[in-house]
């Protein structure tokens, strides 16, 4: 990956856990992140069990299987910036 590191993937109480998220996936938002021009602060990628429990995620979530990542907006112009270039990069 190009603008990622694998650690910011990482479920909080499992460190390493990052490499279980999806390759496709992770470069989909790779380029996501190209053409935003902009960083994303990624919040949660991918989840243990309990840790998608204890913060109330849906029993099978995305994030369980690396097929997901929450990423932190500071306003609506930067909000429009990353969906704009997620949906440029292919993510319905």
């Amino acid at each position: 990956m190009k603008y990622f590191n694998i650690d910011e993937f990482d479920s909080p109480d499992l460190p390493g856990s990052g490499i279980n998220m999806d390759s496709g996936f992770l470069q989909m938002l790779d380029n996501a992140r190209e053409i935003a021009g902009q960083p994303f602060n990624i919040t949660s990628g991918y989840r243990s069990k309990e840790h998608n429990t204890k913060v109330g995620g849906v029993e099978n979530s995305s994030h369980l299987y690396g097929f997901a990542a929450d990423i932190a907006v500071s306003n609506g112009n930067q909000r429009y910036i990353i969906l704009n270039s997620l949906i440029k990069a292919g993510f319905k």
